[in-house]
């Protein structure tokens, strides 16, 4: 046994490893499409009898436990994210969790046209060599050179043709093939440990079974280990289903559907290629014999419907592949279920009937033949028992639905959700992965207002901070007091600036967003940039383009050469500039500016040039918040905004502009997350794009993980920031349009839109599509982890009215600070960095003095 291919008891097989594709979300094009590549694929098998095995594997807890705990971060704080992931795996403890993977074992014992030419003369020249050890006593499994060299060309003959087909085909390794041999005596009891595949002689691979007792009994086997474990296994073999299933229509996915239950099935499944002219005259026999049936029940005067069913399928079928000159296939599927005690087992035999009797197949645990039929799972097992063999069209099998992939999120990471296609699977997510080079860097999370983006947004933030990542958050609604609150008590640092004019005059201010050290012509042009684009905005475009972009070009010129480099100045020189004849649009321009300027929120832009401290991102949360912001309705034309709202969408661009400077001074040795709230105010502006797509390359580059929260799926269109979005996850929304931009956002069909505009949002608060870095789609519902007390899920909670019961210390905020020390309202400054307590933990880490008493 090696990658790609094994050799049994003298019988080669090639064995691939079928990718899983999205099923949950897809159009009826893209199912079909799947299907008639896996029926490709089983049609261009050759001669012989195939085994697929679907097998579900069971996410091991202990082991995602102590992978997940490794993501911190250097210089976190000890213990808080392990008690976290600890937290986590309690809540998921005794959840039945598992993923799916197939494999395909194909026979190619008597395929000639996949070997070389020599094929026939290495085949019997083995079986000669064979019979004469066997005759001496010598027996030896190895196979020889020649063997070997003739089983991978025909390996990567069929690796090329099957990739056409399936584009992801790939080979199994021999540690998988290991593993599934493993596997079989482990049915009911857990799962093997994935031992590193090392071929220390050939024929060693099946003592792993050696170890267990196999009892054949009525309708199941037992296993016991020599650990002195005891399972129990089912196989019930499809003994009826209808010639026809259709596919996609009818729910006939008949290979998918047990994923509903709640708990794992494995499928085997021997797959015989059948050609045309067999199979036009074996369905001439059932046909023949089903009509023969019909005639004695009609003469008996019994109507027999199922038999009159069997003649048309098998009619239909008939005339079909005449008609394409296709193949049939005639495959034995068994159904394996385990359980750890019998009764246990005949609950879940039960289940799977009955869910199978819905859907018109029968599948039945035959009583006696159980231990034939565990033999014939195993791995390139050869087919004993054919009774109960399916005479079908490959889309039956194509079409089934056994390639439909339920997994979705990251491999490793803290839990985020679930993902509710058929049955709850955990969504896993690691916070921090853009900057350990998983790929794109930005998280997109939309929905409507009150749809769980911020409770969502918020909890992936908490979760950052437990790793020891430092956190900016952008709140411009002032939400996030119950976050602060949690993160405090916990132990961690907090910082909260709110911006307003009287405690930081001009800290938006471009001159000082731009690298305010320096003053040469590169950096300048970049703050004429910035400022001129928010002043457009600001006094409107009509007077812009009439004058007033040359009026305030030149107004900055001069005051640059004066050396003042505020805004303050520029609006100064305006004011000079009025009354002058080559001036004539200075006076309108400086009665709006100076209109703007004199509203509370304004100052923060139009600075004096004093220096004021500076902001930087150290452990823990860094809150911005504003004061004073107008926020106009999400979807609201921005023709119809007012002054104050334009002036809120001016700011908020600094702010971005202001993040990107804290980002990227940052360096790269401490992991960062950007959370940014209410986005939407900046993408309909091309210079607000272009600040969303600067944020969203940080990425890996400055070890930076983007969260972009807005009400409005087309903020996010612009292919910029498309092209970075690793993660998409979209809750519910509150129109048709914004639920088409949704769909286009996830990259699926618009017409799926009424899973989100529908969605209640009283009940379905937190639920929505997500599409991960793989491209995986599927439903998801946020869990905030109901298994913990109140504080934790109410800290996340934004609703208006319930934030303010919550008691929020605010730390010292940011002041100008002049060269005598006094800040802008005449006052002493205060420190930024003057420890504040809770408790008895210090937020910034520093020791508490003896003589300060602790606050609450």
């Amino acid at each position: 046994m090696a990658d790609g291919y094994s050799l049994f008891d003298g019988r080669p097989s090639l064995w691939f490893q079928l990718p899983m594709r999205r099923y949950d979300l897809s159009t009826q094009e893209q199912l079909v499409s799947q299907a008639r590549a896996y029926s490709l694929l089983f049609d261009r098998l050759p001669e012989g009898t195939h085994q697929l095995k679907v097998v579900a594997t069971p996410i091991d807890l202990p082991q995602w436990e102590d992978e997940a705990k490794t993501l911190k971060v250097a210089g976190a704080r000890d213990g808080l994210w392990d008690e976290f992931v600890e937290l986590q795996a309690a809540y998921l403890f005794g959840s039945q969790i598992y993923s799916r993977e197939a494999f395909l074992g194909v026979d190619i014992a008597n395929e000639d046209s996949l070997l070389a030419a020599s094929k026939r003369w290495w085949a019997a020249h083995s079986r000669a060599k064979r019979r004469a050890e066997r005759l001496l006593g010598a027996s030896n499994p190895r196979p020889s050179r020649f063997e070997i060299r003739e089983l991978e060309q025909a390996l990567r003959s069929a690796l090329a043709l099957y990739e056409e087909l399936v584009p992801g085909i790939a080979l199994a390794t021999a540690a998988q093939l290991r593993w599934l041999i493993a596997r079989q005596s482990y049915l009911g009891q857990g799962q093997p440990e994935a031992v590193p595949y090392r071929r220390s002689f050939w024929g060693a691979e099946l003592e792993v079974l050696a170890d267990a007792e196999i009892e054949n009994g009525r309708g199941r086997v037992r296993l016991t280990r020599p650990e002195g474990t005891t399972s129990y296994v089912a196989l019930l073999p499809v003994i009826r289903m209808p010639e026809i299933m259709h596919y996609p229509a009818g729910g006939h996915e008949w290979l998918l559907a047990y994923d509903s239950l709640n708990f794992p099935v494995d499928v085997d499944c021997h797959v015989e290629v059948i050609g045309t002219k067999k199979a036009v005259k074996a369905l001439s026999r059932t046909i023949q014999v089903a009509r023969s049936q019909n005639e004695d029940a009609q003469a008996s005067g019994d109507l027999d419907i199922s038999t009159a069913r069997t003649i048309a399928g098998a009619s239909e079928v008939q005339a079909q592949i005449q008609r394409d000159h296709a193949p049939l296939v005639r495959f034995h599927a068994r159904f394996v279920v385990a359980a750890s005690s019998e009764e246990e087992l005949k609950i879940r035999v039960n289940s799977l009937r009955g869910l199978y009797t819905n859907l018109g197949l029968e599948a039945r645990a035959v009583w006696n033949r159980q231990k034939v039929l565990f033999e014939e799972a195993m791995l390139a097992a050869a087919l004993k028992q054919r009774t109960w063999g399916q005479l079908a069209p490959s889309i039956t099998l194509g079409g089934s639905g056994f390639f439909a992939d339920t997994d979705l999120g990251d491999d490793v990471g803290a839990f985020a959700g679930w993902n509710y296609s058929l049955r709850p699977q955990p969504v896993f997510l690691d916070v921090l992965g853009a900057g350990r080079s998983r790929g794109t860097s930005v998280t997109a999370i939309v929905g409507q207002s009150g749809s769980g983006k911020s409770n969502l947004a918020y909890y992936l933030c908490y979760q950052a901070l437990c790793m020891g990542a430092a956190c900016l958050l952008i709140d411009p609604k002032r939400e996030s007091n119950g976050l602060q609150f949690l993160v405090r008590e916990v132990g961690l640092p907090v910082r909260v600036v709110r911006f307003d004019a009287s405690r930081h005059p001009g800290v938006l201010d471009p001159h000082r967003l731009i690298d305010p050290e320096r003053k040469d012509p590169h950096s300048l042009n970049k703050v004429r940039d910035l400022a001129s684009n928010q002043v457009q905005q600001l006094v409107g475009h009509h007077l812009w383009e009439q004058g007033g972009a040359e009026e305030f070009y030149q107004a900055m010129s001069a005051a640059h050469r004066e050396g003042q480099y505020d805004m303050a100045a520029v609006l100064e020189q305006i004011r000079g500039f009025i009354g002058q004849p080559d001036h004539p649009f200075a006076r309108n321009m400086y009665v709006r500016l100076t209109e703007i300027s004199r509203s509370a929120a304004a100052g923060i832009f139009f600075g004096d040039g004093r220096p004021l401290e500076e902001l930087d991102l150290s452990e823990g949360l860094t809150v911005v918040q504003f004061s004073g912001l107008d926020m106009p309705q999400p979807g609201t034309p921005r023709s119809e905004w007012t002054t104050s709202q334009v002036l809120s969408s001016v700011l908020l661009q600094g702010v971005a502009q202001l993040s990107i400077g804290l980002l990227e001074a940052g360096g790269h040795a401490r992991p960062k997350a950007f959370f940014g709230d209410e986005l939407w105010m900046l993408s309909d502006i091309p210079q607000g794009r272009t600040l969303i797509s600067q944020l969203a390359r940080l990425g890996s580059s400055k070890n930076v993980s983007v969260y972009l929260i807005s009400q409005n799926p087309s903020d996010l269109q612009d292919e910029r920031i498309r092209n970075q979005i690793g993660i998409t996850i979209c809750l519910r929304m509150g129109s048709e349009g914004s639920g088409r931009d949704a769909m286009r956002l996830l990259g699926l069909s618009e017409e799926h839109h009424e899973l989100l505009t529908g969605l209640d949002e009283n009940t379905d608060k937190g639920k929505g599509i997500m599409k991960d870095r793989q491209g995986r789609i599927g439903h998801f519902a946020c869990d905030l982890m109901g298994a913990m007390d109140r504080t934790f899920l109410d800290a996340f909670d934004t609703t208006a009215g319930r934030q303010t019961n919550l008691e929020v210390e605010e730390l010292p905020e940011l002041h100008a600070t002049g060269a005598d020390g006094v800040d802008g309202n005449g006052h002493a400054a205060e420190i930024a960095e003057e420890p504040r307590w809770l408790g008895s933990t210090p937020l910034f880490g520093s020791e508490r003095p003896p003589e300060q008493e602790p606050r609450s």
